[in-house]
């Protein structure tokens, strides 16, 4: 199991109920951010598949720490009982953008996630890895807190005002946290 944050209320954690493997994704209330530390990237690609059948309307994943994968995304879809021709079709409902340094990441969900929301009409948002670019040796530890809390206030007024789910990953897959996070 992963542990899971809803980042809209006052910090408190909750055990998240279907984080195994095969089970029936469990997507967010509307206008709610759900943060899911150390959670595999399939539990987001779960519940952006489950999203675009429930709504037939996209739902995007910002990758922050080059997790998405299409092949994974359409074993997800199989897993829920979609068909071969209905996995295509849901693909290209299923928008990504990549960042590679963490003033990509930030400029991504800070400036563009939003009007590309609103844009496509996205049901669902996720980000994945939102830490892992923060970690850079490169970049200072003050200066990373603060683009991520940053990102995540943007995603909180975002997931408000589009009246969407948003989830976000961190820690995923990484056993050492250079700030601790």
């Amino acid at each position: 199991m992963f542990e899971a944050e809803d980042a809209a209320a006052d910090g408190g954690r909750d055990e998240l109920k279907n984080g195994a493997a095969g089970a029936e994704p469990v997507i967010p209330e509307s206008g709610k951010v759900l943060v899911l530390k150390g959670a595999p990237a399939s539990a987001v690609y779960a519940m952006a598949v489950r999203s675009v059948l429930d709504t037939g309307r996209p739902a995007i994943l910002v990758d922050g720490g080059c997790q998405v994968d299409p092949y994974r995304v359409a074993e997800v879809a199989k897993a829920l009982g979609c068909t071969r021709k209905n996995i295509e079709g849901l693909l290209r409902k299923i928008l990504v953008a990549r960042a590679f340094t963490a003033h990509q990441l930030e400029a991504l969900v800070v400036e563009r996630l939003e009007p590309e929301t609103r844009r496509s009409r996205a049901a669902f948002a996720g980000v994945l890895d939102i830490d892992a670019l923060f970690m850079d040796e490169q970049l200072d530890g003050y200066e990373a807190r603060i683009m991520k809390a940053r990102c995540l206030r943007r995603l909180r007024a975002m997931a408000k005002d589009c009246r969407i789910p948003v989830v976000v990953t961190e820690g995923s897959d990484r056993k050492h946290s250079r700030w601790g996070w």
